[in-house]
């Protein structure tokens, strides 16, 4: 990892302060805590290993951060293991790398995205476990999120997405996603300005996945309604309950006699 230039420097300071924020708002991070942070390889994995140390680095208290690399063998991407090790080292974290392997034949009817990605996660469920950290961090930004709403309405007929913490394993460890308020295009303006890699040989099925297809959706919103995104995003926190026609009937029924 080079010298940041001072553009770079001023935009990685603004984007950690909106990160600090939203950790504050939503109590992502507390004394005490220790972190485990999911780190792909992507442009949002460094970006959020990035700004959080960047962050915490003027917090008052200082938690405990490693990060964790996952390798799915038999997939088929690849990824520039040299630059993960020496931007870790430059961060003062430190990095496990896992491997693990993934059979796409045994949930057939699941896309090889959700197969791949469950897999990781058991892996670092098992380390979080391992290393007693009580907070595991991703990297998904708002565009996730929205991305996420929209899915799960057209395929699974539901309104969900991705929070900002969500506790796990009877409350013994907290999902937190410190990104969720930043939208990709800045994450790319970052990840450009910071010179993080790129894939080196990207994964055969990610052009194949439902997230792609909605993404596309969403692109040509918002080509036509620029403010598609960042409404749709607002949504989640804006709901009228006594609108929505199930919660409608359960609130309006009348008690029984």
């Amino acid at each position: 990892m080079t010298e940041i230039d001072i553009s770079a420097k001023r935009l990685l300071e603004k984007l950690a302060k909106k990160v600090g924020k939203t950790i504050l708002n939503h109590g992502l991070v507390q004394p005490g805590d220790r972190i485990l942070v999911a780190v792909s390889g992507g442009k949002d994995s460094y970006a959020l290993l990035h700004l959080l140390t960047e962050t915490l680095r003027h917090a008052p208290f200082k938690p405990y951060i490693v990060a964790i690399h996952v390798v799915n063998k038999d997939i088929g991407y690849q990824i520039d293991l040299d630059f993960m090790k020496s931007f870790c080292l430059y961060l003062g974290i430190d990095l496990y790398i896992e491997e693990s392997t993934v059979d796409l034949t045994v949930k057939s009817k699941k896309s090889p995205c959700f197969i791949c990605s469950w897999e990781r996660r058991k892996v670092i469920f098992q380390k979080a476990r391992e290393f007693q950290c009580n907070k595991i961090a991703f990297g998904h930004h708002l565009d996730d999120a929205i991305q996420t709403l929209l899915m799960n309405m057209i395929y699974h007929g539901s309104i969900s997405s991705l929070p900002y913490f969500v506790k796990m394993f009877q409350g013994e460890r907290t999902l937190v996603r410190p990104l969720l308020d930043l939208d990709e295009q800045i994450l790319s303006s970052l990840a450009k300005m910071m010179n993080y890699p790129v894939e080196v040989k990207q994964c055969k099925y990610s052009d194949t996945t439902k997230r792609d297809a909605v993404k596309k959706i969403i692109e040509e919103l918002n080509s036509k309604y620029p403010l598609t995104g960042k409404n749709l995003f607002k949504s989640m926190q804006n709901c009228f309950h006594e609108y929505l026609p199930e919660l409608n009937q359960t609130l309006n029924k009348s008690p029984e006699t």
